[in-house]
């Protein structure tokens, strides 16, 4: 709903296919670029810039926070490792502001969420969010992690920023952008996949990308 609520303000663009005058709004610091344009023929996604293609970036936007009204929506209750660095977060929460500071690691490693570069307010099958416990950048490749599958808890990055104590393998959660949250597993993204290929319409043309936004602290 947040995230609705800000594509709404912003001429029904998220925060990742904003345009250079968009970009000038919340990202006051940003230099001049070609921001909001396409990018690819073959996915939906548009030129960018670098702090809000990172999960963390785009929570910290002012505007963003304003929407979610609490960081305590962030965090999953699901996450135990990281209920230390969401207090932090909570914490914190006035300072965070990307527009003026850029990224900021904190908020990221309080997170549980990563957000999808394919969402767009005009495609209701696109993916917005998902657990961070997802294995890959793409959420049409790979897997939701556990640390009851030995491939996951011996591979390092994957235990780093990957498992989640609360789930275990092929566990997750994700919301569209039709507002539907959903506990789902690994065969999702057969459905991701398929409805990626077939939506049109939005911001740019293409398939939905199915890039995951991590960034600080959700590498």
């Amino acid at each position: 709903t947040g995230m609705l609520g800000f594509a709404q303000d912003n001429k029904e663009r998220m925060p990742w296919q904003l345009a250079p005058s968009g970009v000038k709004t919340h990202l006051p610091r940003a230099g001049g670029g070609t921001w909001g344009t396409r990018s690819s023929n073959n996915r939906n996604e548009v030129r960018a810039h670098g702090d809000l293609l990172q999960t963390a970036g785009v929570i910290g936007l002012t505007a963003v926070k304003k929407e979610l009204g609490s960081p305590k929506i962030t965090h999953s209750p699901v996450d135990p490792t990281r209920a230390a660095p969401a207090e932090v977060v909570q914490d914190q929460w006035s300072t965070y502001n990307t527009g003026n500071s850029g990224v900021n690691r904190n908020l990221g490693n309080g997170l549980s969420y990563v957000f999808v570069r394919g969402a767009d307010t005009q495609r209701s099958s696109s993916v917005l969010a998902v657990t961070r416990n997802w294995s890959s950048n793409d959420i049409g490749n790979g897997h939701y992690t556990g640390g009851d599958r030995d491939g996951d808890k011996n591979n390092r990055r994957i235990r780093d920023y990957h498992i989640m104590s609360g789930l275990t393998f092929s566990q997750g959660q994700q919301v569209d952008m039709q507002g539907v949250a959903k506990q789902v597993t690994n065969a999702e993204k057969d459905m991701i996949n398929k409805a990626a290929r077939t939506a049109n319409g939005g911001v740019s043309i293409g398939e939905t990308s199915r890039a995951v936004l991590r960034g600080q602290g959700l590498q």
